[in-house]
Protein backbone atom coordinates (compact mmCIF):
# COMPACT_ATOMS: atom_id res chain seq x y z
CA UNK A 1 0.00 0.00 0.00
CA UNK A 2 1.29 3.30 -0.86
CA UNK A 3 0.89 4.80 2.32
CA UNK A 4 2.81 2.24 4.08
CA UNK A 5 5.77 3.33 2.26
CA UNK A 6 4.96 7.09 2.95
CA UNK A 7 4.72 6.27 6.81
CA UNK A 8 8.58 4.71 6.09
CA UNK A 9 9.81 7.54 4.51
CA UNK A 10 8.63 10.34 7.11
CA UNK A 11 10.15 7.80 10.10
CA UNK A 12 13.47 7.77 8.13
CA UNK A 13 13.35 11.46 7.87
CA UNK A 14 11.88 12.12 11.58
CA UNK A 15 14.66 9.59 13.16
CA UNK A 16 17.46 11.06 10.77
CA UNK A 17 16.44 14.33 13.34
CA UNK A 18 16.22 12.16 16.18
CA UNK A 19 12.68 12.46 16.87
CA UNK A 20 10.45 9.38 18.14
CA UNK A 21 7.72 8.42 16.14
CA UNK A 22 4.79 6.60 17.55
CA UNK A 23 2.10 4.87 15.30
CA UNK A 24 -1.38 4.15 16.65
CA UNK A 25 -4.72 4.20 15.66
CA UNK A 26 -4.49 5.19 12.19
CA UNK A 27 -2.14 8.31 13.37
CA UNK A 28 1.82 8.79 13.18
CA UNK A 29 2.95 11.00 16.17
CA UNK A 30 6.58 12.72 16.32
CA UNK A 31 8.09 14.27 19.00
CA UNK A 32 11.48 16.26 20.14
CA UNK A 33 13.25 14.67 21.79
CA UNK A 34 13.48 17.84 24.58
CA UNK A 35 11.27 20.10 23.23
CA UNK A 36 7.65 19.86 23.85
CA UNK A 37 6.52 19.80 20.67
CA UNK A 38 5.17 17.01 18.28
CA UNK A 39 3.71 16.54 14.67
CA UNK A 40 0.30 14.79 14.45
CA UNK A 41 0.05 13.05 11.39
CA UNK A 42 -3.67 11.26 10.41
CA UNK A 43 -4.54 10.04 7.47
CA UNK A 44 -8.11 9.50 6.21
CA UNK A 45 -10.01 8.13 2.59
CA UNK A 46 -7.51 10.30 0.90
CA UNK A 47 -7.32 13.12 3.38
CA UNK A 48 -4.36 14.25 5.84
CA UNK A 49 -3.85 16.62 8.34
CA UNK A 50 -0.39 17.38 9.57
CA UNK A 51 -0.59 19.55 12.40
CA UNK A 52 2.10 20.76 14.85
CA UNK A 53 1.00 21.04 18.69
CA UNK A 54 2.70 22.04 21.54
CA UNK A 55 2.83 20.57 24.80
CA UNK A 56 1.15 21.79 28.06
CA UNK A 57 4.39 21.80 28.96
CA UNK A 58 6.04 24.53 27.07
CA UNK A 59 6.32 26.85 30.33
CA UNK A 60 7.91 24.28 32.35
CA UNK A 61 10.53 23.84 29.32
CA UNK A 62 11.48 27.50 28.81
CA UNK A 63 11.42 28.26 32.86
CA UNK A 64 14.18 25.12 32.55
CA UNK A 65 15.99 26.74 29.70
CA UNK A 66 16.10 30.30 31.65
CA UNK A 67 17.71 28.10 34.48
CA UNK A 68 20.38 26.58 32.48
CA UNK A 69 21.67 30.04 31.17
CA UNK A 70 20.65 28.98 27.63
CA UNK A 71 18.56 31.56 25.07
CA UNK A 72 15.16 29.85 25.77
CA UNK A 73 14.31 31.99 21.90
CA UNK A 74 17.19 30.17 20.20
CA UNK A 75 16.98 26.84 21.84
CA UNK A 76 12.98 26.81 20.65
CA UNK A 77 13.10 28.16 17.45
CA UNK A 78 15.71 25.35 16.53
CA UNK A 79 13.46 22.97 17.68
CA UNK A 80 10.20 24.41 15.73
CA UNK A 81 12.36 24.16 12.99
CA UNK A 82 13.27 20.98 12.98
CA UNK A 83 9.52 20.18 13.30
CA UNK A 84 8.56 22.28 10.25
CA UNK A 85 10.67 20.68 8.47
CA UNK A 86 9.68 17.14 9.72
CA UNK A 87 5.62 18.72 8.85
CA UNK A 88 7.45 19.91 5.09
CA UNK A 89 8.87 16.19 4.53
CA UNK A 90 5.18 14.68 5.20
CA UNK A 91 3.45 17.04 3.73
CA UNK A 92 5.02 16.68 0.20
CA UNK A 93 5.35 13.00 0.78
CA UNK A 94 1.90 12.54 1.51
CA UNK A 95 0.62 15.07 -1.61
CA UNK A 96 3.40 12.78 -3.67
CA UNK A 97 1.18 9.27 -3.04
CA UNK A 98 -2.46 11.64 -4.22
CA UNK A 99 -3.65 13.26 -0.38
CA UNK A 100 -5.16 16.22 -0.79
CA UNK A 101 -3.19 17.84 2.32
CA UNK A 102 -3.90 20.12 5.03
CA UNK A 103 -1.31 21.73 6.94
CA UNK A 104 -1.97 22.89 10.33
CA UNK A 105 1.18 24.58 11.81
CA UNK A 106 0.73 28.41 12.07
CA UNK A 107 -1.46 28.06 16.10
CA UNK A 108 1.67 25.95 17.58
CA UNK A 109 4.18 27.91 15.91
CA UNK A 110 2.28 31.36 17.45
CA UNK A 111 1.48 29.19 20.60
CA UNK A 112 5.54 28.87 21.12
CA UNK A 113 6.20 32.13 20.99
CA UNK A 114 3.05 32.94 23.22
CA UNK A 115 4.67 31.37 25.72
CA UNK A 116 8.45 32.43 24.84
CA UNK A 117 7.13 36.34 25.14
CA UNK A 118 4.82 35.83 28.78
CA UNK A 119 7.80 34.03 30.09
CA UNK A 120 10.41 36.70 29.39
CA UNK A 121 7.89 39.66 30.17
CA UNK A 122 7.83 38.01 33.38
CA UNK A 123 11.61 37.87 33.71
CA UNK A 124 11.97 41.46 32.22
Amino acid sequence: MPLDKAVEDIKAVASRYGLTVEEANGALTIRHPEAPLVVEIKTEEGKAVVELKVGDEIDEYVETLLGEDEDPREALEEALEEMVRIVDAAVSRLTREGFKVERRTREGILDVYDALEARLEEEG
